[in-house]
């Protein structure tokens, strides 16, 4: 049956793809948007209604926290399906099936050999069945897209550093024909496609975050090939030019398109980088990014073991040197979280044949000194075969544990969008804003449960009195539980017949409390 499979490389496509479907595409729709999902989901939404693909928008404000990529993934699924949970999560699923058959392209082509002619196997099973991937790729969120740029950037470089050592600039020189120039410079363009691509997908829906795993693998193919030649690579330098220059224009029209003055943006140094209060996070990101990946990440050991071919073993290096060098250049950083060291780990996957065959190789030889019976044993656990299946096990645990019966906090985003939306029985304006920083799919769901409420995002109190004020007969939704000052704020006014409180509903850790306007001629509280 193996031997079938090793010769028929449509069958391993579909076993690949098979496997990495029924992990991240069962159930996917059985749960509601949850968590910051409604952040990705309702610009999206948004986008896809107003038809402006460029301006990104939520509840009436600029909205750039995020570059678009995510939401043009989600605008473009839920063209097709609707406005559902389904559709925002499917984009995610789609690109977890794509990393798969990716890794297990690159598998095959790195370590496919006489002894390893299911390495593309082993390599595309690691990719779907990392325990770390399983729940960003059945969720609404940006990691996964990004993740698949980072590999396609991080294997497509890889392969033009050291798979191909006769691309360096001037090896052409050899070749007498006038055109041979030309020819390896359109050759080194189109090797140049998928790594270029993957820029510009990476940026355009994480922004900077995947630029440690670019520097990391460009070192670290010199660090492997003990040599700055690597960089010689003529198709390195179009990625780099095009790649680069191209997604900068991209996001310079995405910013000049989302220039506005009440535009909300991320502070990416204020809540990622150095700060004195997550010092221990940051010393041990190295440590935790690798226990985040495990069991995956204990294959990250496998260029320390000896490969009877050279190049194997500079690529071996090159991905787990890469994997360390950009967690290094992380924690200099000062990043803390060790999710945010997951685009390294698409980096781990393309090291499961090495580390299946020098697993095998070393039971092997203890089998030869006579310990025939443990060498047999310690065979059949470490083969391929047996951890896929065990891999796999778990990941449709996963799955039927997190989806197959939504928890009761699961749904209460839904049963108090309603619940507050039946409150509001007439026409009229809602204000909202911390609600709307911690769950803007519920308010979502109350504009389309209520078509005559129109939600608007009040950021700040400086808006208000720029103008903006509520006019009676208007709503306030304010989050009123302990993790927000709202609540305190606007107490001396629930207090009064300014605001007349309607009910209120609980989501998971916020509380949320519908008012009714009756006067605006109150002043704000400080």
């Amino acid at each position: 049956m193996l031997d079938w499979l090793a010769r028929h490389s449509w069958m391993q496509i579909a076993l690949v793809s098979l496997v990495a479907a029924c992990i991240y595409l069962p159930f996917l729709g059985v749960r509601p948007l949850d968590s910051t999902e409604g952040h990705r989901a309702v610009p999206a939404w948004t986008m896809l209604e107003s038809g402006d693909y460029w301006h990104q928008k939520m509840f009436g404000l600029t909205y750039i926290r995020k570059p678009p990529g995510i939401a043009w993934a989600i605008a473009a699924s839920s063209s097709w399906l609707g406005e559902s949970p389904f559709a925002a999560r499917l984009p995610s699923a789609i690109v977890a099936i794509l990393m798969s058959v990716l890794a297990w392209w690159y598998g095959r082509r790195w370590f496919g050999g006489p002894g390893t002619r299911l390495a593309g196997v082993s390599a595309g099973l690691a990719q779907a069945l990392i325990p770390l991937m399983w729940s960003p790729g059945r969720t609404a969120e940006i990691e996964m897209i990004n993740n698949l740029g980072t590999q396609m950037f991080a294997f497509g470089l890889i392969d033009m550093m050291v798979f191909r050592p006769n691309a360096r600039i001037g090896a052409t020189e050899r070749d007498e024909s006038p055109f041979a120039f030309l020819r390896d410079l359109c050759g080194s363009a189109r090797d140049a496609l998928l790594p270029t691509a993957g820029i510009a997908v990476a940026a355009l829906a994480k922004g900077p975050a995947s630029l440690p795993v670019l520097g990391g693998v460009l070192i670290g193919g010199c660090v492997a090939a003990r040599s700055v030649r690597p960089l010689a690579t003529r198709g390195v330098w179009i990625v780099l030019l095009l790649g680069i220059g191209g997604t900068s224009m991209l996001l310079l029209k995405f910013a000049i398109a989302n220039d506005t003055p009440d535009a909300v943006r991320e502070d990416v140094a204020g809540q990622f980088l150095w700060s004195f209060q997550r010092v221990t996070g940051v010393l041990t990101l190295i440590p935790m990014a690798m226990l985040s990946a495990l069991p995956t990440s204990l294959v990250l050991l496998a260029p320390l073991a000896r490969t009877p071919d050279e190049q194997v073993g500079r690529i071996a290096r090159t991905l787990a040197g890469a994997w360390v060098l950009s967690v290094v250049v992380l924690m200099l950083a000062g990043v803390s979280n060790a999710r945010y060291a997951m685009p390294a780990a698409v980096l781990i996957a393309p090291l499961a044949p090495v580390a299946f065959a020098a697993l095998r190789s070393r039971s092997g030889e203890q089998d030869v000194r006579g310990d025939g019976l443990i060498a047999r044993v310690r065979q059949r656990v470490v083969s391929p075969v047996a951890w896929a299946f065990v891999m796999s096990l778990g990941a449709w645990w996963f799955v039927a544990l997190t989806s197959l019966s939504p928890t009761q906090d699961q749904q209460a985003a839904v049963a108090a969008a309603r619940h507050l939306s039946g409150l509001a029985t007439t026409p009229g304006t809602l204000w909202a804003n911390d609600a709307i920083e911690a769950r803007p799919d519920v308010l979502w769901i109350m504009q389309k449960e209520s078509p005559g409420l129109c939600v608007l995002w009040a950021k700040s109190q400086e808006q208000l009195l720029g103008g903006k004020l509520p006019s009676p007969g208007d709503y306030m939704l304010l989050r009123t539980d302990a993790q927000s000052g709202e609540g305190t704020r606007y107490e001396s006014l629930a207090k009064t017949t300014a605001l007349i409180r309607l009910g209120a509903a609980q989501v998971r850790r916020y509380e949320f409390t519908l008012y009714r306007v009756r006067t605006n001629t109150w002043p704000l509280p400080p």
